[in-house]
This record gives structure tokens, sequence and C-alpha cells, in this order.
């Protein structure tokens, strides 16, 4: 995924613009960054005014971003027309039309915030795909999200080390605004370009230092019940923050890995790195100390998917969502 963002974006950079920018999937943070950086490359800031418009309004018709993307630029380059919340537009049929024979100077950029493309685009998208960009934002894995946050290091002139940028993951979580917004805090306090370590990610990073997904992991190696119990109520008071299937994904990552884990014959952390896809510093404090065997980690793990169909409304359920958790942590241990 990021070795497609990256070409992306180097071709945004290079000014070889598309007229059709349909951006999907779930990761919301690419779709806004991509879109933002094709408005910035594309038009200076003092055009904005004149040649970007923002659809965010309900109800918008394929007819109304066809009209106006037929229209001319106002300071005779190029026009931005970003389209927000794209998955609310009933009809597409102009769009479709107007695909095949875009305007050259008019730039159409859609935010289309699902994982997959409704059966009803099909045409459009295989148009879009055929002749401008489809581009599906996917979720990144926690091995890619370490190397992003390398990047966003990188890019600010510091360099941070593998066990600072897992403890950045473990304690903020996988949403890439918050650990981003944690580098700029970092990147403001330090003036000159330096090694982030693990020192500077406890002095800087805002987080609770008993309940988080660090601490979480933690209590599952050690099968500390009591501590378990005490951040899935903390996590529960704070359901935005902490969604009940986030909290469910991380349990359930920690658990699959586990019994890959288990399964092998050669343990060494070469040989585990080929598999887990996670850095050696997060394998050699989890795995490698944990104390379960491969039978109770498939029934953890059957437990696990019962949780989740239950979350998702798949299996009737009369249980509160962080009820659900809780029962789940009782199987556990």
């Amino acid at each position: 995924m990021l070795d497609k963002v990256k070409k992306l974006l180097l071709q945004i950079k290079n000014k070889n613009f598309e007229s059709i920018y349909f951006l999907y999937g779930e990761n919301d943070y690419y779709i806004k960054n991509i879109s933002d950086f094709i408005v910035n490359t594309a038009l200076p800031s003092q055009e904005k005014d004149f040649d970007l418009t923002v659809f965010d309004k309900a109800n918008l018709s394929s007819k109304q971003i066809v009209l106006k993307a037929k229209q001319s630029s106002m300071m005779g380059g190029s026009q931005v027309i970003v389209i927000k919340d794209a998955k609310d537009i009933k009809e597409w049929k102009e769009l479709e039309l107007y695909s095949k024979n875009p305007q050259k100077s008019s730039i159409l950029i859609f935010h289309y915030n699902k994982k997959s493309i409704d059966k009803k685009l099909k045409k459009l998208s295989s148009l879009i795909d055929k002749n401008h960009i489809l581009f599906e934002c996917k979720t990144l894995n926690q091995h890619e999200l370490i190397d992003w946050i390398k990047n966003i290091a990188r890019s600010m002139k510091h360099k941070i080390t593998d066990r600072a940028a897992n403890m950045l993951f473990e304690l903020i979580g996988d949403n890439m605004y918050s650990l981003k917004n944690e580098l700029d805090k970092i990147n403001i306090s330090e003036e000159n370009s330096i090694i982030i370590d693990g020192d500077i990610i406890m002095k800087n990073v805002s987080f609770n230092k008993d309940y988080n997904y660090f601490e979480l992991r933690d209590s599952l190696v050690k099968r500390n019940k009591v501590k378990m119990y005490s951040i899935i109520n903390y996590f529960s008071k704070n359901p935005k923050i902490h969604p009940p299937i986030l909290t469910l994904n991380w349990i359930f990552n920690f658990f699959y890995n586990l019994l890959v884990y288990l399964h092998l014959d050669d343990k060494s952390l070469k040989n585990v790195s080929l598999y887990i896809k996670e850095h050696p510093y997060s394998i050699q404090i989890s795995y490698s100390k944990s104390k379960y065997d491969i039978g109770k980690v498939k029934r953890i793990i059957n437990d696990i998917i019962d949780a989740e169909l239950k979350l998702k409304g798949v299996r009737v359920s009369l249980t509160k969502d962080t009820e659900i958790i809780r029962e789940l942590i009782l199987k556990i241990f």
C-alpha cells in the first residue's frame, strides 16, 4: 500500500494530473491527504478562491458536478472540484458520460469513504479505472504503519528507532491522524534533527500510561486478569477513542500471531520475522514470553470470531458491545 501511495504522490508532484481521481476505501487519512495534495499542487494559494470548489452538501446530483466541471477556469489554468461524501450521490449517469470526454482544465476528486464500491457504480468505476485514477485507500496493517511512522519522522528530518516506532503505535493505536499529531508535537518540541527513542516518546506523547493498547498486550502476555479488566473498563467509558471492534481486532491480531509463532519450529527472531509482520522489538516482548499452548490459543480465536459476529450483528445478541468484550476476556482467562 505504501508503495502505491508513494507512486501516486510522485505522479501528482510532477504535475501529471488526471481529469478524475476516485479515492475510495476505509482509510480516511489517505483519502483526505491525497486529495489535499492534488489541490495544493494543482492550484497556487492565490487561485484557490477562484478555482477550487468543494461539494459537501447532501442531495448532490451528478448533473450539478458535471455542469461545474464543464465550466472554464476563472484564472485561465486548472480548476479543482472536490466531492466529499460521494457515497451519498444517488445517480451517476451524467458522470459516466462525462468520464468519456472530460474537460481538460478540470480535475475532479471524489471522496468515497467505503470499503468497496457499490454495484451501481460498476460501469463508472470501470471507466475511471481504465481512463483516469481509481485508487483504493486501504487500512494499513501494523507493519505498514510502523514503516509509515518512520517515513513521517524522516520527512521531518528525524530518525525514529524501531522500538520507539512500535511504542508509538502500541500507545496511540492505528489512527493515522493521532499518530501524525504526536509526531508533529515531537517535531515542534525539537528544533534540530534528532533520533527519536523510547524516552522521547514517553516524554512527549499524550496517553494514559495505565490504559492503552501497549498495556493491553502486556496484560495478555502476562495473563494479568485484573489489569486486563481495568483496561477494558476504561475503554468502555471512552468508546469513541477505543471502539469495541478495534479492541477486538487488537486482541485477535495478538492471538493470531501467537498461533503462527507457536507453530514455528525455528523460533529465532530472524525466522519469526518472516512470518509475523511486526518489528523484532514487538515480537521479542510479546510472543516469546507468552504462556499459552496451541490448543488454548485456537479456542480463544474461535471465541474472538464469535464475539466479532455479535458485534457486527451477524449473530443475534442482546448483550451490549462492551459486555461482549468482557465476556470474551472471561473466556480468555
